[in-house]
């Protein structure tokens, strides 16, 4: 049969109706059946389903395979594939557990689905039955590639060669065995050709890996050419399993090595270093627990983009479909070209978050990672780590205050990442945003340096392609965009029967949609009600019983009154029996760190703390940010069961579970957009831990107007904007000012703004209430001044003449995102948006100085906070002077400093733009606590006053200082010096008015009553000297002292601000006595031999896998690179290898 032919086989047998659409009745029933039993009352099914699936899952991979032999059409091929691999699956996932061929269905549809390109599907079917692994050498083999355990298949390769070597010497003598090509000969024992086979088999899988570690091409094609040679011989004689597995083996093998870095990644035979970086990020992938060799389809192409260094690159793939290996690409490809990166991170959280994980992909490289934790400027010891590192992590205020404030220091950076770069808004930050993009993008020297965009819900159409043109300028490319996700999501929604005693639920699934139609059963509590009734007491019985199925679920809620509604509801339910929700302790040190941070901050009865001792995590904005993170530390390196969660968590850590139930999907009484919809089931299903992720809503009281709001969030998948937040700001006015003359001709409007003396005026609008006027007048004095700020960054401290302001500010804006959107309105509203802006421009201009510019510019202030506060900024001035001549006193005196920071806040909160909206009581008493390391909780009222912590104080009153510091050294009068500036924002970042306590938790230590307990041993004068300190003593020694807990964090703190950059050693391990099994070792002189761990011993292996001597040493081959093993006359081996710490590599036994 021709391709064209297959090709037609493969549509029938993929058409959606094909036998009664087969595989729709299949899904349907494996989502609702256990161990082969369906629930009460489900819908019907077949006898001859499962017969009829096997069937159809055999023949479409025959056809599949097919189509690779006859060159046919590649998707068709993928589809065919991943079809059967879902057929064979549906029958055996959550069916009979009797069932005998259960364990070979399984492998050969882990085996589709790989062919289909899904390896992570792949490996979580193989691991999820795991425990039905045979004797079968075959089967574990190939189990143990799908599941890229490759240490441990290079271990049994040279074992199960052993075991086929005693077999087969019970047929014939070694000296006279019979040649492969000589089989027909022997062909009565049927045991010793398939004992053949499979040995054959193992030294095919054995040079693969060798072809993984070295990148040689050529040994695909030998490898084929002895699978060929299986297939032909298990063919003749019936091996039917064999026949299979060979078969299968054989595309599989050449299928991934097309998806490997190697391949994807070429050398350049001109590029010295990226060839150096690349083979060493190849190795570190392949070193790691299992083994990362292969690329996702999500990621291909992003990953040959991500080494085209001349484009900017917009990456837009779903939560977990692989952005971020793109991006390790970009920096793998940056730092091959010795240029720093850095990486912009929203949130804090998720700072901490991408320093593990690119530490983890580049520390064992010898390149250093480091976080630029709090703060709006760099102190003293970040700018050590800035120039230091080579991969820096931090927030978008952190890459301003360098762009402005030390614009050098940016000269350094080739490659700046912006995680979740949708970010663009209305709001301050988003816009700030927004300008400090263009801001890059319109330095003399943006062509030096690389940007690249990652996200997860950008929107598509002609949004996606103007953010596109704006941030790939001056190149012209696309996004890189898929819809590919490793898992599959199957969204259900939960509803009351009509016996109003229990809940049904109803999947969605193409054209047959399973129900369970009792899924959860009421019960009665009392004489006059029943549980569950409530909205929140579904959820959690939802939650429950996945749970009991060992699933973990997620509980999202769009407000953070909801979070707090549930845990308190679960505390109640647990104590009444209603539910069983203690899920126990979690088994982590993360766990005990969360758990001991939350009893220091809110106390061992808040909701949120006996809920995590329950085992259930929950997490929302106005917890505090300590706590916050040691939770945040924890779901990244632990299973957690059962997380409620706002969308402070939900949105941005790297965070899943098997089911994700969306407690509600209003918020405030409005459907949340369909972007954070979009964000947020990306959540469900783990990658190489589930099949697919459940997307579950419980409508408990069926209300229709829910259901259709739900359907269609599903289907609605485009219905997703991402605007300018300049061009929001500039409508808004645009608006008002039209409300406000009645006047809808454009042309009237824009001669009334730009061609006449408009002083910017609030625009008073006919027939409003005194609360409208005030609250428009409040908004437009906030949208003027954040069009304000917009400008004077844009245009920086540049003296620019006013008569050439309209003509600069919009060169600036030439390709920007706000012109490449208004560029598709009329000429008429792309005028009046533009003068608008250049209006306001030439406003500012005529009405300010160009130091009061200046000082927006570096601090980021109104002009009305620099204009109207001089009297309040010398009454502070007066005080930090006074805080300096504290600290430089020998016994400086804790209280007056705190009293001093007291008295500076209080003169800081007379200033508008810093103020609270609302103080908490006694909030004077509350600050005093936090500055001196003290619990500053009022337990009744928690959430108002981290908010006042976390918003005001450690952010407004930082951003104040900074303002304060830039505006203090622009003066004539410089008593002040910088260091006591840094100290005042630190001390209310931190808490820590004790400078040791501060070193330690700038170091990365998140208990600030930890820090002073420790301080308590330290007195260094500066946090260099304590950093040396750190990386230079055996803190060990200290543990008497210091206690076994802090003893532990300092380790970790030495460790963690150890990964300095350093060059591997070459080192060389000679006159090494062996143990040969072979009788001439130089025989083997010149091929390729390995080193391998078998039993804490180490074996030396031929290119055929052969165990051919023993080591006297066991070395740790984990932590040695080996360059080349010589064999010396005197038959003793010489192992030349590269290692980061030669004490920790050579010998452990």
């Amino acid at each position: 049969m021709n391709n064209e032919s297959i090709d037609q086989l493969i549509e029938q047998h993929l058409e959606p109706g094909y036998r009664g659409r087969l595989l729709d009745r299949g899904l349907s029933r494996s989502m609702i059946w256990h161990d082969g039993l369906l629930p009460e009352n489900a819908p019907h099914y077949s006898e001859d389903l499962s017969y009829d699936l096997l069937s159809y899952g055999y023949s479409l991979l025959s056809l599949a395979i097919k189509s690779i032999e006859t060159n046919g059409n590649l998707d068709l091929r993928l589809k065919a594939f991943e079809k059967a691999a879902t057929a064979l699956m549906v029958v055996v996932n959550g069916g009979d557990k009797n069932y005998t061929q259960r364990a070979f269905h399984i492998l050969l549809s882990a085996s589709a689905y790989h062919l289909a390109h899904y390896s992570a599907k792949a490996y979580s079917l193989l691991k999820k039955y795991e425990y039905l692994s045979n004797s079968n050498i075959l089967e574990n083999a190939l189990r143990l590639l799908i599941t890229r355990n490759l240490k441990k298949l290079n271990q049994s390769i040279p074992i199960w060669k052993i075991e086929i070597k005693k077999k087969l010497d019970e047929f014939v003598d070694i000296e006279s065995r019979s040649t492969i090509e000589e089989l027909d000969d022997i062909s009565a024992n049927f045991n010793f050709i398939n004992l053949v086979l499979t040995e054959r088999y193992l030294e095919v899988l054995y040079d693969f890996l060798n072809a993984l570690e070295t990148g040689d091409a050529r040994i695909i094609d030998r490898i084929e050419e002895n699978l060929v040679k299986n297939i032909s011989i298990s063919l003749e004689y019936n091996f039917l399993e064999e026949w299979w597995i060979f078969r299968i083996t054989k595309y599989l093998l050449r299928d991934l090595w097309y998806q490997t870095y190697h391949y994807i990644l070429p050398k350049n035979n001109d590029d010295v270093n990226w060839n150096h970086f690349r083979l060493k990020f190849i190795k570190n992938l392949l070193k790691k627990k299992n083994a990362e060799i292969d690329l996702w389809p999500s990621q291909i192409e992003g990953a040959k983009r991500a080494i085209n260094d001349s484009e900017n690159l917009i990456i837009s793939l779903p939560t977990s479909a692989g952005k971020t290996r793109i991006a390790e690409l970009c920096i793998l490809r940056a730092l091959s070209q010795s240029k720093k990166v850095m990486f912009i991170t929203p949130l804090r959280a998720l700072s901490v978050q991408t320093e593990m994980t690119l530490s983890s992909t580049f520390s064992n490289l010898g390149i250093k990672v480091s976080s630029l934790y709090g703060g709006l400027g760099l102190y003293g010891f970040q700018k050590n780590q800035f120039e230091d590192s080579n991969i820096l992590i931090g927030t978008p205020e952190k890459l301003e205050f360098v762009l402005k404030n030390d614009p050098e220091l940016l000269q350094e950076i080739g490659l700046v990442i912006l995680d979740e770069g949708h970010m663009l808004g209305l709001g301050e930050r988003e816009i700030k945003f927004e300008t400090l993009v263009q801001n890059l993008l319109n330095r003399p020297d943006a062509y030096s340096r690389r940007i690249v965009c990652l996200s997860a819900i950008l929107p598509s159409g002609t949004d996606l392609d103007d953010f596109v043109d704006w941030l790939g300028y001056p190149s012209e490319g696309k996004a890189i965009t898929s819809e590919w996700r490793p898992t599959d999501l199957r969204f259900g929604e939960i509803y009351i029967n009509n016996d109003l005693n229990s809940y049904r639920l109803d999947f969605t699934l193409g054209t047959h949609n399973p129900f369970i139609p009792i899924f959860i059963q009421k019960k009665s509590v009392s004489s006059r009600s029943q549980f569950p009734n409530k909205i929140q007491d579904l959820s959690l019985s939802i939650a429950h019983k996945y749970v009991n199925d060992g699933q973990s679920i997620l509980i999202y809620c769009p407000e953070k009154k909801s979070v707090n509604i549930l845990a308190k509801r679960i505390i109640d339910i647990n104590r009444q029996g209603h539910l069983c929700l203690d899920l126990g302790e979690i088994k982590s040190d993360f766990y005990t760190a969360a758990l001991n941070q939350g009893k220091e901050l809110l106390g061992p009865t808040h909701p949120v703390i006996l809920c995590l001792t329950l085992g259930i995590i929950i997490h929302h904005g106005s917890l505090p940010k300590e706590y916050r993170t040691a939770v945040e530390l924890l779901l990244k390196n632990t299973r957690v069961n059962l997380i409620i969660s706002s969308p402070t968590l939900a949105q941005g850590l790297n965070l899943q579970a098997n089911v994700v139930l969306f407690y509600s999907i209003y918020r405030f009484g409005r459907p949340i957009p369909a972007s954070e919809f979009r964000n947020v089931i990306g959540r469900a299903g783990r990658s190489f831990v589930d099949l697919q992720g459940i997307v579950l809503f419980p409508n408990c009281k069926n209300e229709r107007k829910k259901t259709a709001q739900w359907n269609s969030l599903i289907l609605n998948k485009d219905n997703m904007s991402l605007n300018s937040g300049l061009g929001m700001l500039v409508l808004e006015l645009i608006n008002r000012v039209t409300i406000s003359l009645g006047e809808e001709n454009i042309h009237e409007i824009y001669e009334y703004i730009i061609n006449s003396n408009y002083i910017f005026d609030f625009p008073e609008v006919h027939n409003e209430s005194e609360d409208e006027i005030v609250k428009a007048q409040q908004q437009w004095k906030k949208y003027l001044g954040l069009l304000d700020c917009s400008i004077i960054n844009l245009i920086g401290i540049e003296d620019i003449a006013i008569e050439e302001i309209a003509e600069y500010i919009d060169v600036l804006l030439r390709n920007s995102f706000f012109y490449k959107q208004i560029s598709r309105l009329s000429s008429s509203e792309q005028l009046l948006f533009k003068g608008l802006i250049e209006k306001r421009a030439e406003y500012l201009w005529n009405t300010t100085t160009i130091e009061s510019r200046q000082q927006v510019y570096f601090s980021g202030v109104s002009l009305e906070t620099i204009n109207d506060s001089q009297g309040v900024i010398e009454n502070i001035f007066s005080l930090i002077g006074e805080v300096q001549i504290e600290l430089t006193l020998d016994d400086s005196n804790n209280k007056i400093i705190s009293s001093l920071l007291i008295q500076i806040a209080e003169n800081i909160f007379y200033i508008h733009e810093f103020s609270p909206k609302s103080f908490p009581e006694n909030w004077k008493n509350i600050l005093d606590d936090w500055l001196n390391g003290r619990n500053y909780l009022i337990i009744d009222n928690t959430d108002i006053v981290i908010d006042f912590i976390e918003k005001y104080v450690a952010y407004n009153l930082i951003w104040a200082i900074e303002f304060f510091k830039i505006r203090y050294n622009r003066g004539v009068d410089n008593n002040i010096e910088q260091n006591t500036f840094d100290y005042i924002s630190q001390v209310f970042d931190y808490g820590c008015l004790n400078k040791n306590a501060l070193f330690l938790m700038q170091l990365g230590l998140k208990s600030r009553k930890q820090a002073y307990d420790i301080a308590e041993y330290l007195n260094f004068s500066d946090i260099g000297s304590l950093v040396k300190w750190l990386k230079q003593t055996n803190l060990h020694r200290n543990i008497n002292i210091l206690g076994e807990k802090n003893t532990k964090s300092l380790i970790d703190l030495s460790m963690g601000i150890g990964r300095d950059q350093i060059d591997l050693i070459s080192k060389c391990l000679d006159d090494l006595i062996v143990t040969w099994s072979i009788d001439d070792p130089l025989d083997y002189i010149f091929t390729n031999i390995k080193l391998v761990n078998i039993d804490k011993m180490t074996y030396i292996l031929s290119s055929t896998a052969e165990i051919i001597g023993k080591l006297q040493l066991h070395l740790n081959l984990d932590l040695m690179d080996i360059i080349h093993l010589y064999i010396q006359e005197n038959h003793k081996l010489d192992i030349f290898f590269q290692c980061l710490e030669y004490d920790d590599v050579v010998m452990i036994g």
